[in-house]
C-alpha cells in the first residue's frame, strides 16, 4: 500500500470525529499550526502555494537576497518544516534578476519541473515578465532561457504576470498586465511553449491584450474544461475601479459567448471593487476580491455564468459578502470536491493597535456561509500585531487547508516574514443538516479496478464520483439501500476523490483514495 494514501485515509476517517475542530489551526503543523520562514534578510512575502502528491508543498514569493529583492521558491515538508535538501541555498532557490524581482505564481508541469513568474526589473527603466524554471529538486534548468530564467518583454516600460497555469503539452499560460505606448495598462493572457518561445498559434504571436479603453489588469486566471482561459482583476470605467473579467478561447481570441469583447465588468458594488482570485465550476466561475460597501470594505465572492451574467442561484443575486471587520479582503479562492468554496485573505485595518489578520472563510456552492466552520463560517488568525495577509490557499490531500502569505510586526521592530498556516476542516458538516447515512466503501484506498459501496439511506441513491478538481469522473445511478454494489474505477488516476451520494433530497459525501 502506498503510505501517503494510507495516511490520508486515516486522516479522512478522523475528520468525521473532529466536528469542533473545523476551521481551527492544526497543531501538528509548524509551531501550533503556523510556520514562520525567513528566506531573506528583510522583505519576505509568499504569494502562492501548491500541494504536492505526498502532501508536502511548494511556495514562492519575494525575499531580499544579496541586498536585492529576488524571486524565491521553497519546499515545505508535511509538518511545515523547510526541506533543506531543496534548492540551491539552504532549502531555497533564489532568482536575482537585475535590480529586483518578485514571484507571484507557481506551476508544475508533467515532468515535475517547477515554474514561477511575476515581475522583474533588469534595469530601473523597464519591468519585464520573468518566467523561471527549475527541476523537481529546485535546481535552475540550464536548458530554459539563461540559467533557468526567461525574460518576456511585453512593454517598453512595465509588464508583470500575476498568475500561471500549465496545460497539455507542458505549455505555460500567463495572465497579467502591461503598460502600452499610450501609457494605459492593459490586461493580457499569453501562452508559452515548453522551450520558452511564445506559442504562435495563440492570439497574436502568443499573446492577446484586452483592448479595454482604460487601465485594466489581471490578478488571477483559471482554465476551463474546453481550453478557454478566464482572467480576473480590475478595470477602470468612468473613473471607477471595477471587477474585470477577461475570457479567451483556446486559440487566444475573445470568447463571444461571454461577451462580444470577452470582457465583463460586473457591478459588485456602487463603490470601487477589485478581483484577486478565481476558481471554476463546469458552467460558471467564482471570483473573490474586495468591494467598498456601506459597512466599509468587504470581501466578496461572485458567481458568473458562461454567458457573463451573475448566477442568481448563488446567494440570491450572484454575490456573497464576507464582513468580519471594518476591512476585509479576499485574495484567493479554491473549490473543494463537494462544491464548497474556500476564500483566504485578510481582515482588519492593520497598523499600530489595529491588527490585520489571516482570514479564511468557507461557503457552500450556493453562497451560504458554512456555520460549522470557524465562527459563522470565518476564521481569523492573528500572527503578529500589525499586518498578516493570507495571499493564497490550497487544499491538502487530507482535506486540510494550507494558507500562505506574510506577517509583519514593525511596531515591535520586526520585518516581513513568510507565514504558512494549516487548518483542520470537517467536510462532512454543512450549513443545514449534517445527516450522513452510514456508507461503506471497500477497498479504500483502492489499488484495483473495482470498489464495493453500501449505503443505508431510506431510498435508492444516485452516486457521482468527483475528482480533486470537482469534475465528474464517474456516475452510478439508482443504487439500492443496504445492497452492496460493485463499481468500476478502472482507468482512474491516483489521487483523492469524493463520492457524492443523493437520496430523497439528502446529499452526503464519502472520501475515496485511488492508490495504484
Amino acid at each position: 500500500m502506498n503510505l501517503r494514501y494510507a495516511s490520508f485515509f486515516l486522516a479522512a476517517l478522523a475528520l468525521g470525529r473532529a466536528f469542533s475542530q473545523s476551521g481551527t489551526l492544526d497543531p501538528t503543523y509548524g509551531n501550533a499550526g503556523i510556520s514562520i520562514l525567513q528566506p531573506g534578510d528583510f522583505h519576505d512575502v509568499s504569494h502562492d502555494v501548491i500541494v504536492l502528491g505526498d502532501n508536502t508543498s511548494l511556495i514562492c514569493g519575494v525575499a531580499r537576497a544579496g541586498g536585492r529583492n529576488s524571486i524565491f521558491i521553497a519546499h515545505l515538508l508535511d509538518d511545515g518544516s523547510l526541506d533543506g535538501s531543496f534548492g540551491t541555498s539552504s532549502g531555497y532557490t533564489f532568482f536575482t534578476i537585475g535590480e529586483e524581482a518578485y514571484g507571484y505564481a507557481l506551476g508544475i508541469d508533467s515532468q515535475g519541473r517547477i515554474y514561477a513568474t511575476g515581475i522583474a526589473y533588469p534595469t530601473l527603466a523597464q519591468a519585464v515578465v520573468p518566467l523561471v524554471r527549475t527541476d523537481a529538486t529546485g535546481q535552475p534548468d540550464p536548458s530554459f532561457g539563461t540559467n533557468g530564467v526567461l525574460l518576456l518583454e511585453l512593454s517598453p516600460t512595465e509588464a508583470e504576470a500575476r498568475d500561471l497555469a500549465i496545460i497539455n503539452g507542458d505549455r505555460v499560460m500567463l495572465a497579467g498586465s502591461a503598460v502600452g505606448a499610450d501609457a494605459d495598462r492593459d490586461a493580457f493572457i499569453m501562452r508559452v511553449l515548453d522551450d520558452g518561445t511564445p506559442d504562435a498559434t495563440f492570439g497574436t504571436d502568443g499573446v492577446i491584450f484586452s483592448g479595454h479603453d482604460g487601465d485594466d489588469a489581471l490578478n488571477s486566471m483559471v482554465m476551463m474544461d474546453d481550453g478557454a482561459a478566464v482572467g480576473a482583476g480590475y478595470g477602470t470605467l468612468n473613473f471607477v475601479t471595477k471587477t474585470f473579467l477577461f475570457k479567451v478561447d483556446s486559440e487566444g481570441f475573445p470568447e463571444n459567448a461571454f461577451s462580444p469583447t470577452g470582457i465583463v465588468m460586473p457591478d459588485i458594488a456602487t463603490n470601487d471593487h477589485t478581483a484577486f482570485g478565481i476558481a471554476m465550476e463546469e458552467n460558471r466561475v467564482f471570483v473573490t476580491g474586495w468591494a467598498g460597501t456601506m459597512t466599509g470594505i468587504d470581501a466578496y465572492v461572485a458567481a458568473v455564468r458562461n454567458d457573463g451574467l451573475f448566477d442568481p442561484g448563488f446567494s440570491g443575486d450572484g454575490i456573497a459578502f464576507i464582513n468580519a471587520s471594518e476591512v476585509d479582503y479576499g485574495f484567493d479562492i479554491v473549490r473543494y470536491t463537494n462544491g464548497d468554496l474556500i476564500v483566504c485573505g485578510s481582515s482588519g485595518l492593520g497598523g499600530f493597535a489595529a491588527p490585520r489578520d489571516f482570514m479564511v472563510a468557507r461557503l457552500t456552492s450556493s453562497g451560504d456561509p458554512v456555520m460549522s466552520f470557524g465562527m459563522n463560517g470565518v476564521t481569523l488568525t492573528s500572527i503578529q500585531q500589525d499586518f498578516d495577509d493570507a495571499n493564497a490557499v490550497a487544499i491538502e490531500l487530507d482535506g486540510k487547508l494550507l494558507l500562505t502569505g506574510f506577517t509583519s510586526g514593525f511596531s515591535t521592530a520586526t520585518d516581513n516574514d513568510v507565514a504558512v498556516a494549516r487548518y483542520n476542516v470537517d467536510w462532512t458538516l454543512g450549513t443545514g443538516s449534517a445527516v450522513a447515512y452510514p456508507t461503506t466503501v471497500h477497498p479504500n484506498p483502492s489499488s484495483g479496478d473495482r470498489i464495493m459501496l453500501t449505503h443505508s439511506a431510506q431510498a435508492p441513491a444516485q452516486v457521482v464520483l468527483l475528482d480533486a478538481t470537482g469534475r465528474e469522473a464517474r456516475s452510478y445511478p439508482n443504487i439500492q439501500p443496504d445492497a452492496p454494489a460493485s463499481f468500476s474505477v478502472a482507468g482512474l488516476a491516483e489521487g483523492r476523490y469524493t463520492l457524492r451520494l443523493q437520496s430523497a433530497g439528502q446529499v452526503w459525501h464519502h472520501a475515496l483514495v485511488i492508490a495504484r
